[in-house]
Order: C-alpha cells, then sequence, then structure tokens
C-alpha cells in the first residue's frame, strides 16, 4: 500500500482472503476485541477530505492497483496502525482493514 493524499482527522471512536471480483489481496488486520488489549485511537475523516491509498491486488499473474479512500485509521498501543478503506470492484464495494507497512 502507499499513501497518495492527506487530510486532517476528526476524532471518532477478517480474516485475509479474496475479493468479490477473485483477486488476492493484501493481509487484511481483524477486528478489535475485548481480548486483544487496549482499544486503538482511531481517526477518521468525512467523505470528501479523505487520504487514500493504492492497494495491490493479484489475480493470476497480473497486479492491479485499486484507489482506497481510507475511512478510518486505528492506532494500538503496541505501535501498530490498521486503515479502513473502501475498493471498488466490479461486484461493488467492498471495506477492508488493512495494516500498514511497517
Amino acid at each position: 500500500m502507499r499513501i497518495v493524499q492527506a487530510g486532517g482527522p476528526c476524532a471518532g471512536g477478517e480474516e485475509a482472503g479474496r475479493l468479490v471480483s477473485g483477486f488476492e489481496e493484501p493481509e487484511q488486520a481483524p477486528p478489535w476485541r475485548e481480548g486483544d488489549g487496549p482499544r486503538p485511537r482511531v481517526s477518521c475523516w468525512p467523505a470528501g477530505a479523505r487520504p487514500a491509498l493504492y492497494v495491490t491486488l493479484r489475480r493470476g499473474g497480473r497486479a492491479e492497483e485499486r484507489y482506497a479512500p481510507v475511512t478510518a485509521r486505528h492506532d494500538y498501543q503496541d505501535g501498530r496502525v490498521a486503515y479502513h478503506v473502501e475498493i471498488k470492484v466490479v461486484d461493488g464495494t467492498v471495506h477492508r482493514a488493512y495494516w500498514a507497512a511497517g
């Protein structure tokens, strides 16, 4: 993933798999659960002011980058960061959470 634009955050508070269109996708960040430790700090952005990522999806021998607006960022106390994004695919829009590259 790579960040392609930035916006100002506002306060707010799945397992790896395949998108509905058959593309393989990057490792997903699972949802936070009570046993996972302290709740992550959540930042969100309104439509029109969202940062975005390009997510690389693979199908067969080809790779394709998809523009993915960020709907939320989760910052965990252990330093991990997960971005929640919307990805447009042939079959509609999917919502995913991906770990930021370390």
